[in-house]
C-alpha cells in the first residue's frame, strides 16, 4: 500500500464492546515519523498484547507530539450523539463517520495534509458526506485492513490504549474488573 506521505490514519476501538467508551484516534505521519514508528514495531493493536499497546502508545505520544487526536465517547455521550442521527438509517455508521472526520479535521488544522486513510467500517459515502465543507482538497480513502499502513496502525494503537485506560478507570471506580469484548 503506497498512499504517500504525509497522511493521516484513523481507527477506532471499543465499537463492539459491551462496557466502556468508543475511542476514535488519528495520527499524522510523514516519512520520518513512519520510519520511527516502523522501527518501534507499531502494528495493528489487535495483534498486540494490552501491555504492548500501552507501551507503544507512550512512544507514539513522544514521536507524534501535536500530530494526533483521540476522541473518547463515553456511553452517555454515545447515546446523545446517536440521537443526533436517529432519523437516519445506520445511526452507528453516521456516528463513526462524524468521529473519524472530527479527528481528521482536528489534526489537519494543525498539520496541513491532503490525504487520510481510514480503516473501513462502512460504505465510503458516510465519510465523504461528513467531509463536505471541511477540507475540500483532502482525499480520504477507506479500506479493509488499513492497519497494514503504519499511520492507521499507530491510530489503532492510540485508540486501543485510550479504550484500555478508560476501562481501567471504570473498573477502579466500580470496584470490579469490567470485561473487554461483547461476549458473556
Amino acid at each position: 500500500m503506497n498512499f504517500g506521505f504525509p497522511i493521516i490514519g484513523t481507527d477506532e476501538s471499543g465499537k463492539g464492546d459491551y462496557f466502556g467508551p468508543l475511542v476514535v484516534a488519528g495520527v499524522y505521519v510523514d516519512e520520518n515519523i513512519a520510519d520511527a514508528l516502523i522501527s518501534l514495531g507499531v502494528k495493528d493493536s489487535k495483534a498486540l498484547s494490552d501491555q504492548k499497546v500501552l507501551a507503544l502508545e507512550r512512544n507514539i505520544l513522544s514521536i507524534c507530539r501535536n500530530r494526533f487526536e483521540v476522541i473518547e465517547i463515553n456511553p452517555e455521550q454515545y447515546n446523545s450523539l446517536r440521537s443526533r442521527f436517529e432519523r437516519l438509517p445506520s445511526q452507528l455508521h453516521h456516528l463513526l463517520a462524524w468521529a473519524h472526520v472530527k479527528v481528521i479535521d482536528n489534526i489537519a488544522r494543525k498539520n496541513p495534509c491532503n490525504n487520510a486513510l481510514v480503516d473501513q467500517f462502512a460504505d465510503e459515502r458516510f465519510i465523504n458526506g461528513k467531509m463536505k465543507g471541511n477540507h475540500h482538497k483532502m482525499k480520504v480513502v477507506q479500506m479493509h485492513k488499513a492497519e497494514r499502513h503504519v499511520a492507521v496502525a499507530a491510530a489503532s494503537v492510540m485508540a486501543r490504549a485510550g479504550f484500555l485506560k478508560a476501562m481501567s478507570r471504570l473498573s477502579s471506580a466500580y470496584g470490579i474488573d469490567l470485561p473487554k469484548g461483547s461476549t458473556d
